[in-house]
């Protein structure tokens, strides 16, 4: 049995995703998400070669006496990628699109070279090319996946929910190319790991901080500015990674605006975004790291006459931190622990300073919503033998919602008013517990059955689900996978997006005593065919998937108002029905690569109190 860690040779950072394999190709592990791996050995055998490679590496390969537990770290290096090293790395590529199904990824250098709005590369807008993915408006950065809203997709960076992934009102994402290693958009075959939204997961890791030495890069844009360094702390012990990206027209509009008023006006909007991140290897079993979000938009209007001062700020925006430690207990079972917060806001501040004869009144009226979770989960990795990997784990979140509450405040000399009023706010707990078995049959056979175990508790109320989760491919000749998937998925919390004037206004709010969880289920099928040693990649898919206990607002309403509790605004126990076929050809080598993708699908939702009960086209179905 050989174990160890799979490298970036250059910055020490672990690769997710590689593969090692016998020279035979009959034995093969694959990296999990933090690089680890672990290759069961035919003890009858003298000596085994075995190789190390993914995509963009050149492969590295020890021979080993299989009459032992080894460990070897594989350190790969950077290529250019010559013929016979792309068969031999698409070969054992093979191995990876095995476990798995309606996977989207598109690695972070060809980010970086798509044709972007102001030279702004954008994470969310290169996903929305694949199939089964829109963009709702041209030039947004929002994801409709196989006829999900925005709010059905799972955001997380390194393990954290983020909840407002936009900037600029929808042109940016808030997701720093500079800062990111590598990303990946699940969006059906769900293993049972994964949960809490019913249409996708986009699994983002930010960079560990290169171990060797201290890099960086700045650049001044038309859209943003930003600075990225890393390197390390201690040489192939401790590194970190700090990257920085701010909007800077606010630094002239505010002063023009200023001066080419009549009465004193300013106005200016900015955006930024904060990455940071600390990797430390305390011993060859034990790693630690800490990672750290913050980003907002900030609008600001200012005017000023020889009686008023009027002030307007809206901000909203998110702030995440997170601890996690792995840690291996042998060979066979690897743990990572994580702890999070996460907190998505949204206020709007008036205030007006009135002066008259050197009596001064002051009013100011704020508007605030958002949400905080505090959680800790834990996640376990048990490799049985060769053919059969065990993953388990549980996690529990405590909610805190404050969907919309609105403050008056007045003072006149020595009078006071101070009133607040909006929807109550509501804490809740969201607990489950998962298993998953990765099964190889053979050689050619490959299935996932898990099946995840949810609660979410809120006073009075309990609501408890159980989620079945299957996947099985079956190799046919050398090149082509035959896949199918089932999954089910429920929803906690929902989102309320206005249609009001304002550039923000997108509300938060939880599962209630009336408010069910929604809950969709989803078949997939697919087949997957490469050509000419993996330069071309083909694959179909078709999908169906039903959504039930949907809500919307009702007919009337634009945006939440803090009048009336927002259970009494918005239409519930919706259901929707999205099916369609994907089609995707890649080009994955040469001087020109790229890929042409095509989607056909058909999208509804249905409400008791709306178009008379029929079923209607969901918002940017195009079919």
């Amino acid at each position: 049995m050989v174990s160890g860690y799979v490298k970036d040779a250059a910055s020490g950072e672990v690769i997710a995703g590689a593969t090692v394999t016998t020279d035979d190709l009959l034995n093969y592990a694959v990296s999990n998400s933090f690089g680890y791996y672990l290759l069961t050995l035919n003890r009858l055998e003298d000596s085994v070669n075995i190789q190390a490679s993914f995509v963009g590496f050149s492969p590295l390969s020890f021979q080993v006496i299989p009459n032992q537990n080894l460990k070897i770290d594989f350190a790969l290096r950077s290529s250019n990628m010559l013929d016979e090293v792309i068969v031999r790395a698409e070969k054992t590529a093979t191995y990876e699109k095995r476990k798995e199904m309606s996977v989207a990824t598109v690695p972070i250098s060809k980010v970086t070279d798509m044709p972007s709005l102001g030279g702004e590369s954008d994470l969310l807008k290169s996903l929305q090319l694949m199939p089964g993915i829109q963009s709702g408006n041209e030039a947004s950065s929002g994801l409709y996946v196989r006829g999900g809203s925005p709010d059905q997709n799972l955001m997380v960076i390194d393990d954290v929910p983020v909840y407002y992934v936009n900037h600029l009102g929808g042109f940016v994402s808030t997701f720093n190319s500079d800062a990111i290693n590598s990303m990946k958009l699940v969006k059906g075959g769900f293993p049972a790991h994964y949960g809490s939204r019913l249409s996708s997961v986009v699994a983002i890791r930010m960079k560990e901080g290169n171990m060797k030495e201290f890099h960086g890069n700045a650049m001044i844009g038309m859209i943003a500015s930003k600075i990225m360094v890393e390197g390390p702390i201690k040489k192939d012990t401790t590194s970190y990674m700090l990257s920085v990206r701010r909007f800077m027209y606010d630094l002239i509009t505010r002063p023009l605006t200023r001066a080419t008023s009549f009465n004193g006006t300013s106005v200016g909007y900015n955006f930024y975004d904060l990455n940071a991140k600390i990797n430390h290897i305390i011993s060859p079993k034990d790693r630690l790291y800490l990672s750290f979000y913050s980003g907002g938009d900030k609008i600001l209007s200012r005017q000023k006459t020889q009686s008023d001062l009027n002030k307007m700020i809206l901000k909203w925006g998110n702030i995440l931190g997170s601890f996690r430690w792995n840690h291996l207990y042998g060979d066979r079972l690897f743990s990572n622990l994580t702890l999070y917060s996460t907190r998505y806001r949204l206020a709007n501040d008036f205030t007006n300073t009135f002066t008259h004869n050197s009596i001064k009144e002051k009013t100011s009226m704020s508007y605030w919503s958002g949400t905080v979770d505090i959680s800790l989960k834990a996640d376990f990795d048990y490799y049985l033998n060769q053919n059969y990997k065990i993953r388990l784990g549980g996690t529990t979140i405590f909610h805190h919602f404050n969907p919309n509450t609105t403050s008056y405040k007045s003072f006149e000399n020595s009078a006071a008013v101070d009133t607040s009023f909006g929807s109550i706010k509501q804490n809740g707990f969201e607990n489950a517990v998962y298993l998953e078995n990765e099964i190889s049959i053979g050689s050619r056979l490959f299935t996932n059955f898990g099946l995840r175990v949810t609660n979410y508790h809120i006073p009075n109320r309990n609501y408890a689900s159980i989620e079945p989760r299957f996947l099985t491919t079956y190799l046919v000749g050398e090149n082509t996978l035959l896949k199918a998937s089932y999954s089910q998925m429920n929803q906690y919390i929902h989102l309320l997006t206005g249609s009001g004037p304002n550039m923000q206004n997108d509300i938060w709010v939880p599962v209630t005593d009336i408010i069910k969880p929604s809950l969709s289920k989803q078949f997939a099928f697919g087949l997957e065919r490469t050509f000419r040693n993996g330069e071309y990649e083909v694959s179909l898919e078709g999908y169906h998937k039903t959504m039930n206990d949907l809500i919307t607002y009702k007919d009337g309403v634009a945006t939440l108002s803090s009048a009336s509790d927002w259970q009494s605004q918005v239409e519930t126990n919706g259901t929707g029905k999205s099916y369609g076929l994907e089609f995707l050809l890649q080009k994955t080598k040469g001087p020109a690569t790229g890929w042409i993708a095509y989607t056909y699908s058909k999208t509804t939702r249905q409400f008791e109190n709306k178009n008379n009960r029929k079923p209607y086209p969901f918002k940017y179905d195009r079919t």
